[in-house]
C-alpha cells in the first residue's frame, strides 16, 4: 500500500477556489472604500474644540508680580 493513499484528497475544486479569491478580493475592497470616506472627512469636526484665552485667565509673567519680585530683591525700575 502507497501511503499516499492513505489520506483522502484534500486539494479544492477550481470553483470553490475562485469563490474564495473572489470573496477576499471584494471583502479588500469594501475596506479600502471604507478607509478612504473616512479619510475624506473634514479635519474641523474631528478636532476638539479650544477655548480662547480671555483676560481672566491667570498670566504668571504680568507686571505686578514682576513689580514685587523686583521689590523684594532691591532692583529699583
Amino acid at each position: 500500500m502507497n501511503l499516499a493513499d492513505a489520506y483522502p484528497n484534500s486539494a479544492l475544486p477550481v470553483g470553490a477556489l475562485m469563490a474564495i479569491a473572489f470573496t477576499m478580493a471584494f471583502v479588500l475592497a469594501i475596506w479600502l472604500i471604507m478607509v478612504f470616506r473616512a479619510d475624506d472627512q473634514p479635519k474641523a469636526s474631528r478636532q476638539p474644540k479650544v477655548a480662547e484665552p480671555d483676560a481672566t485667565s491667570e498670566d504668571k509673567h504680568n507686571d505686578s508680580s514682576q513689580a514685587e519680585a523686583d521689590r523684594r530683591e532691591g532692583v529699583s525700575a
